[in-house]
């Protein structure tokens, strides 16, 4: 089972990142309140096969860094849970924090 194809600036794409054409669970990660998605670009090599590491791009994050960060944590589950569903398909997936990730 692969995630449907979509592009959002929500998620970071890294160009030397594992392809996992056979993922079977799409894994969000979002980073501690000063961190970036590049938090989490090596996150692919060490997870299994089955497993998508999907970092999460926070407004005001690199390479958002020119949008406004979001100031409450309701604002952003608003906006960032319709863009998982999407980006995700019917895939299952899980959502890793890390600090201020673990709040949201």
């Amino acid at each position: 089972m692969t995630s449907k194809v979509a592009s959002s600036v929500w998620f970071a794409s890294f160009p030397e990142k594992t392809p996992k054409p056979r993922a079977k669970v799409n894994v969000y990660c979002l980073g501690h309140a000063g961190g970036s998605a590049s938090d989490f670009k090596k996150w692919d090599w060490w997870t299994s096969p089955s497993i998508k590491v999907v970092p999460v791009v926070l407004p005001g994050h690199a390479p958002r860094l020119r949008e406004l960060c979001m100031e409450r944590v309701e604002d952003i589950v608003e906006k960032l849970v319709p863009e998982i569903l999407a980006h995700t398909g019917r895939t299952p997936f899980a959502l890793v924090g890390i600090s201020f990730g673990t709040t949201i």
